[in-house]
């Protein structure tokens, strides 16, 4: 009677195991293969990890995608998914070639996360599930959200731009191979002696140093546009979109805005020289302030160029810390301004004060009031 019993109750427990789903096996393992993404920070945690993965063998597969609490998927360059807690995601590789183009034969899959580690998240390639073991068309509901996100073209633009401004550049050094030192070398930031001697107001704007000032304001308005890219603010209400020629329209004529604030801050200064009786000072103030201009500008566009040419994620950190850096500087430079015309006139300290606040401090808090927004 027992033998009876237990060949019946192995007889059922045959048919169980013949009539359950098998399980899909796993058909690559991505999870040692894990690169992990600098930060933006030199000191800081991996700011993701990345891996590419075959989309030409075993079309039927699977991806089971492990994904920490608050990190984001990113297939090539499409926002698949954010997890807001701890997710396996099961994304048939269909679904992948119905978005990307079927010439490459990889993708690139980057799981973002600061301070993610290897072993929180795993990528497998695994065999086609049962009928029925889940909804396979469930991934593509939330894919046609993400699908027709535009590429950032900023980055782009920026190295564009710079390398438009480097061929200028070279030619005007070429043209005039003098002007890039006077402007560039800190050491004549302390003495502005050669632009006094013989000089006057009518004959201060040479073709060379027009052309120098279209530069400057070239390479400064790309710096104001990358910053309110980065920082999200809208200059002067401007709000930025990501079209090519929208950056290059707002490129160029910001820079013909730059180009007439400066001749309208030459002739500021020109009122407030005659005002304050010290007449002539006008150019080597003015010349002062370029050269302060110059090499500031030419250190945050370096910065930047640094930062986007290693994709920083928190270049944001580094603009704000310079920014900071070059209103100290300026403040630093006004003091400097100080010293030199305390020395080359007679001018009482009061004086002195009221006309720096009027030339340089008033002017820059309603330019910068107006940038901010």
């Amino acid at each position: 009677m027992n033998s009876k019993v237990q060949l019946l109750g192995l007889f059922f427990l045959m048919n169980l195991l013949a009539g359950a789903p098998a399980f899909s096996q796993v058909l690559e393992n991505y999870d040692e293969r894990f690169s992990l993404l600098p930060s933006g920070q030199f000191y800081d945690r991996p700011a993701g990890i990345q891996v590419s993965v075959d989309r030409a063998s075993f079309p039927l597969s699977t991806f089971h995608i492990q994904m920490p609490e608050g990190s984001t998927l990113f297939i090539e360059h499409i926002l698949w998914l954010q997890a807001d807690a701890d997710t396996l995601l099961k994304l048939p590789l269909k679904d992948i070639n119905a978005v990307l183009p079927l010439d490459d034969s990889t993708a690139e899959f980057t799981l973002y996360k600061k301070g993610i580690r290897a072993e929180e998240a795993s990528i497998r390639k695994m065999g086609p599930n049962p009928p029925g073991l889940y909804d396979q068309g469930s991934s593509q509901g939330f894919l046609g959200d993400y699908a027709q996100r535009e590429r950032d073209v900023f980055p782009e633009f920026f190295f564009t731009s710079l390398f438009l401004l480097m061929l200028l550049g070279a030619l005007f050094r070429m043209i005039h191979p003098v002007v890039f030192p006077l402007f560039l070398n800190p050491r004549y930031l302390i003495s502005s002696e050669e632009f006094t001697e013989g000089s006057s107001f009518t004959k201060f704007f040479t073709n060379a140093l027009l052309y120098y000032l279209l530069l400057l304001n070239m390479l400064l308005m790309l710096v104001i546009i990358t910053i309110s890219k980065v920082l999200s603010v809208a200059p002067i209400g401007l709000v930025l979109i990501n079209d090519m020629n929208h950056y290059f329209f707002i490129w160029i004529a910001g820079t013909l805005l730059l180009m007439a604030a400066s001749t309208l801050k030459v002739i500021w200064l020109r009122i407030s020289t005659y005002v304050f009786d010290i007449a002539k000072f006008e150019i080597p103030h003015f010349l002062y302030i370029l050269r302060v201009l110059s090499l500031s500008t030419l250190v945050i566009t370096c910065v930047m160029l640094i930062g986007l040419a290693n994709e920083y994620h928190a270049i944001e950190d580094f603009v704000i810390f310079f920014l900071k850096a070059f209103f100290s500087c300026y403040i630093l430079a006004l003091l400097v301004l100080g010293v030199l015309m305390r020395k080359r006139l007679s001018f009482k300290n009061y004086h002195l004060f009221s006309y720096i606040c009027t030339s340089e401090l008033i002017p820059f808090l309603v330019i910068s009031r107006l940038l901010i927004g």
